[in-house]
């Protein structure tokens, strides 16, 4: 499989081998939920990781231990024997536990205890014990093992390298999340992202880093499976292959943790320096500092749990972390941007993630005193806007940040902008949000701009990257208060008074006078005018799309008016295709089926109450345990975004009802006014234990009568029967009234007819929508080029 983000060639089908791992899965059904798999499947990777790398050696170590055993310390020789950092002393192996499935829970226990202590703490974070006693209880223990044993199992590190490993876990915790509804991207960050930060990282160190006896330190905060980590090292070391390149990281996750902990294990690096902890509150590394610094911290999340702790260390000013201001409560991405910038050596080098809201605050704000302390000590070296869509879990645009603890001296006292956001590439799938790829031309492209140090626009195969430098100066800007006046009669001594009519707040760029600026730009508009000096505060913002702004005059009338017409014949090409190809056929004999909003039916169309075509099922869930919420609106059943909500939300998911994917759900009461009572459920999850959910009986489908219910619905058809002031059916209401029955394989023709031909008619009506914005460009274009002169009238 090629990786288009690295052009390096992998050595195995990184899907096929996560597929494969997965799968095995299917011996958790029944016993876990979906979204339980991950507690299984990982740490079995995990453990047949470090199994099969230790099969050559094993032998060996075998051999040593029985010689060592007595020793108060034996990790060297032990270590020595295997060749790794690791070992194993238990005579077991997987082939070996399989040929004893009568104690296969003993002796896998007794295997994993044989692994050296820092393996142990990898499976701790896993919490697998339990696990393993749920498995062998259920007598599923032995089949997961067997899986795992198989010849297309096989994760030795002679054959899987560090790089593909890396893949394999990404494609399994992706699944994970999936399952789970969790968001893929809290976990890793893609590689396409991840090799771009290294890039712009090491562009302009290149002939420091191939120099004899190099060592460089680098640094995650947030460091996930450690895969930023992982591509950092690759990148030095694909420029100097004898350079010492040193990792550390922490983690809060403990899964993600034990993954990259487990890595470096296997690749030989220092383990220790994988740390588990919040980096905000509990500080890993405290006294260290770094070469390079990379991270794609969360943001828009808050850091009410670590608030203590880091309120405590802003106090201590310049000798803490975050002495230079806190963010909202809300969002705490720029405490990270802080702790990275205290971790960088004076020669330092960082690059972190960051969303559109780092780049705005007030005046003496935290946000707005944080990018004071970073730009007046000349550490902003650059800021790179992405296209959105380009991350797992959000949609939106986001920027890589640049700082540089000893910029060089072309760039001091300066920041580049480039903005990306016009630079990628579609995919042919999205990954969740994913819907955009930084390729390797992309790549090449930033990182010249970056390199070049220049005000230019660069253009390949319609992809554009511009670059703008700004001085750090022009960053800054003054908040100051205005005050406006009238006079009002004061009774008492019968004289005019000034009295404040207005006050607003104007932000003057700091490289303006403050006084030429109000007379020049408000006092000539408002004479009773007055600046509040007390109240004037310095800011600084960073407002990247107004560098960027381009005016562009509308289209000419001429060309809309061709593109108008060539969409108004498309539209009606459509429409053509679409008439023709939905004309039915003749009807056919009919009888009366006694139902008013039916009407006449084909003869061998049975007619029957909709309790003997389908039955209500109703499952309390007890306890909310991370279940997809759904809900039934007018495009169908969804599931809700619960960190974006929209609507009324429960205190509580506790005690929602159950519903399965191919079941119809069904809002029984307001039948007035709910704009949709009907929908189909298209995957597993909770819903209101107010809705209904019904199950089709044999011989019925699903599809079909979702179809025909959502006809009478449309028609509210069920209103007269509804009962109280709520317009509510009973379910055993709803199960008396009579419906239709056509044969299972009629069923299944009308339904599969109607989702080819609506699809075509929202096609047509997607180019409708198209023929109409491009009529309101029209009308743009026609006013400017009349009001302007540009087209006599």
């Amino acid at each position: 499989m090629l990786d288009i983000y690295s052009s390096k060639q992998t050595t195995v089908n990184i899907s096929e081998k996560s597929n494969m791992i997965w799968n095995n899965a299917n011996h958790l059904v029944g016993l876990y939920k979906p979204h339980e798999y991950g507690k299984v499947i990982l740490p079995m990777t995990v453990i047949k990781r470090f199994h099969d790398t230790l099969l050559p050696t094993r032998e060996k170590v075998l051999v040593t231990y029985e010689k060592v055993k007595n020793f108060e310390v034996k990790d060297g020789f032990l270590e020595a024997a295997s060749g790794l950092s690791f070992y194993n002393t238990s005579p077991f192996t997987f082939e070996s536990l399989l040929a004893d499935s009568s104690h296969i829970e003993d002796n896998f226990r007794s295997y994993i205890n044989g692994f050296s202590d820092n393996v142990q703490d990898v499976l701790a974070h896993f919490d697998f014990e339990k696990e393993i006693s749920k498995l062998a209880n259920n007598n599923i223990l032995f089949y997961i093992i067997q899986e795992f044993n198989k010849k297309s199992s096989y994760l030795g590190a002679d054959i899987i390298t560090a790089v593909d490993m890396g893949y394999i876990f990404e494609d399994l915790i992706k699944t994970f999340s999936e399952t789970y509804n969790e968001e893929a991207g809290a976990h890793f960050t893609s590689r396409d992202i991840i090799y771009l930060m290294t890039d712009l990282l090491i562009c302009d160190e290149k002939d420091a880093l191939v120099e004899n006896g190099v060592v460089k330190t680098v640094y995650d905060q947030t460091m996930g499976t450690s895969q930023m980590l992982g591509c950092m090292e690759e990148r030095l070391r694909a420029l100097d292959s004898d350079a010492e390149i040193r990792c550390f990281g922490q983690e809060f996750n403990p899964e993600t943790y034990a993954i990259a902990k487990a890595d470096m294990i296997i690749k030989g690096g220092n383990a220790d320096n994988m740390k588990f902890g919040d980096t905000l509150s509990d500080d890993k590394f405290p006294g260290y500092t770094f070469d390079y610094c990379i991270s794609n911290p969360p943001f828009g999340i808050d850091w009410r749990r670590e608030e203590t702790a880091v309120k405590a260390e802003n106090k201590l000013g310049d000798k803490g972390r975050f002495g230079a201001g806190l963010p909202k409560i809300s969002d705490g991405q720029m405490l990270f941007m802080l702790n990275g910038i205290s971790k960088l050596k004076d020669t330092g080098k960082m690059a972190i993630i960051q969303n559109g809201a780092s780049l705005y605050g007030d005046a003496e704000s935290g946000p707005s005193e944080i990018k004071r302390y970073v730009i007046e000590n000349d550490w902003l070296d650059s800021i790179v806007r992405l296209n959105n869509n380009q991350f797992y879990n959000t949609p939106i645009i986001t920027y890589i940040w640049i700082i540089n603890k000893k910029k060089p001296l072309h760039r001091q006292g300066k920041v580049q902008l480039i903005d990306a956001k016009e630079c990628f590439e579609k995919r042919r799938k999205a990954i969740g949000e994913k819907k955009n790829d930084i390729t390797n031309e992309c790549r090449e492209m930033i990182v010249n701009a970056y390199g070049e140090f220049l005000n230019k626009e660069y253009s390949q195969n319609g992809k554009n990257v511009e670059s703008i430098i700004i001085d750090n100066v022009d960053f800054a800007y003054n908040k100051v208060i205005v005050n406006v006046f009238d006079e009002k009669m004061d009774n008492s001594s019968n004289k005019k008074k000034p009295r404040i009519r207005e006050t607003f707040s104007v932000n003057i760029p700091i490289t303006n006078d403050i006084d030429t600026y109000f007379e020049k730009y408000i006092l000539s508009f408002n004479p009773n005018s007055k600046i509040d000096r007390s109240k004037t505060k310095t800011g600084y913002e960073i407002p990247f799309s107004k560098y960027f702004y381009k005016y562009e005059s509308p289209a000419d009338t001429e060309l809309l008016r061709g593109k108008i017409s060539l969409t108004e014949h498309e539209l009606k090409e459509s429409l053509t295709q679409l008439f023709s190809e939905t004309t039915l056929k003749p009807i056919r004999e009919l009888k009366e089926s006694d139902i008013s909003w039916i009407g006449k039916i084909p003869y061998s169309w049975g007619i029957k109450p909709h309790r003997n075509v389908m039955e209500k099922k109703k499952e309390v869930c007890e306890e909310y345990n991370g279940e997809d919420i759904l809900s039934l609106t007018m495009n169908g059943v969804i599931v809700r975004d619960l960190e974006n909500p929209s609507g009324k939300m429960p205190a509580t998911f506790d005690g929602y009802q159950k519903v399965d994917a191919g079941n119809l759900l069904m809002c029984l009461f307001d039948i007035d006014v709910t704009p949709r009572c009907i929908g189909l459920i298209r995957n597993e999850g909770l819903t209101s234990p107010a809705y209904s959910q019904f199950v089709l009986k044999d011989g019925n489908n699903a599809e079909y009568y979702n179809y025909l219910l959502r006809m009478i619905d449309d028609k509210k058809c069920f209103l007269h029967l509804s009962k109280n002031l709520r317009s509510s059916l009973t379910e055993t209401d709803f199960g008396a009234i009579q419906t239709i029955q056509p044969d299972i394989i009629e069923q299944e023709k009308i339904s599969a007819f109607l989702d080819e031909k609506l699809n075509k008619i929202n096609e047509v009506i997607e180019k409708n929508k198209q023929l109409i914005a491009e009529l309101e460009e029209y009308k743009k274009s026609l006013i400017y080029e009349s009001v302007t002169g540009k087209k006599e009238v």
